[in-house]
């Protein structure tokens, strides 16, 4: 079985790369209160057996996969701190990111709020897609200020702002 260490927000522990698997599944211990989800969702088991379980937004720095703002089934004792099955973007379990070394920091725009993560060994080897963007009448009335405003006025994005909040806080 591919086990190796990786880490949530920081938190180091063993990570299973699980090919049978189609979601991620982090321990409670592992992740803030803040970053539980108001839902639940359904994790079927080996044998058949269903629980319903928290979800929870977290951030990934591990070989097999990396990435901010990853949905997770929070479960109180699994088996590994993290299991990482079959999402978008995950490294097959015999090709895990090569020389990978966990990512401590984060830069942040302050601009618009964004967080930019450090490009790792996946991304500078395959090549960039540029994306498709499609035309429209955009407004005047859309500028920097007004689209900074919009953003602090969308409840949908308090859970990523809270994180923001949080990194700049642990900073100082």
């Amino acid at each position: 079985m591919p086990v190796t260490k990786g880490q949530v927000g920081g938190v180091m522990d063993d990570m299973l790369r699980d090919t049978g698997c189609s979601g991620v599944v982090v321990n409670r211990s592992m992740i803030n209160d803040d970053q539980l989800l108001n839902q639940t969702d359904r994790c079927m088991l080996i044998d058949g057996s269903i629980l319903k379980v928290p979800m929870a937004q977290i951030d990934i720095d591990a070989p097999y996969f990396t990435g901010i703002s990853v949905e997770a089934m929070v479960v109180k004792s699994p088996v590994y701190g993290l299991v990482v099955g079959n999402i978008p973007g995950v490294c097959k379990a015999d090709d895990p990111i090569k020389g990978w070394q966990p990512q401590v920091t984060r830069d942040i725009d302050k601009t618009a709020g964004v967080v930019m993560t450090p490009v790792g060994p996946i991304t500078a080897s395959k090549p960039l897609i540029p994306l498709k963007v499609t035309h429209s009448d955009v407004s005047n009335d859309v500028n920097v200020k007004n689209l900074v405003q919009l953003q602090k006025d969308d409840k949908s994005l308090d859970t990523i702002t809270g994180l923001i909040d949080k990194l700049k806080r642990s900073k100082m």
